[in-house]
């Protein structure tokens, strides 16, 4: 796993405040993997929009918002019924109501914006070229 960040890098860029000191490690680590695995380059220097979303990514996994699934979209339908008491409401998918990262918390959002441009395409393979 590649280190974007740093303790010290959230700590500059949050206060010393925003999480548990025992826990930073862990938090650090979780925004370090999730950097991992959205495919961010670790070139060096690492670049300051990387840094920044990598502590967004801290902040969120201290707050408890890295990691949680969130399912439920607009309300679809809904039924009510006045005698015998019924009450029903269907939800969308939440990626149908608002598109694939906007059931995410804001700090997560903000972080897949700032690393859209470090990410790196995933390979593709081209099969024929048509008639040369």
């Amino acid at each position: 796993m590649a280190t974007y960040i740093t303790i010290a890098d959230v700590d500059a860029y949050l206060g010393e405040t925003w999480a548990e000191t025992a826990s930073k490690p862990r938090y650090v680590a979780m925004a370090n993997a999730w950097l991992t695995a959205k495919g961010v380059s670790d070139a060096q220097p690492i670049p300051a929009e990387i840094v920044t979303a990598g502590c967004e990514v801290a902040a969120a996994a201290a707050e408890g918002q890295l990691y949680v699934e969130h399912a439920q979209g607009a309300v679809t339908e809904k039924r009510v019924k006045a005698g015998e008491v019924e009450s029903q409401k269907k939800f969308a998918d939440a990626s149908a109501t608002f598109g694939d990262n906007a059931s995410l918390p804001q700090r997560l959002q903000f972080a897949l914006a700032l690393i859209q441009p470090y990410v790196a395409p995933k390979m593709s393979i081209i099969v024929g070229y048509g008639a040369h």
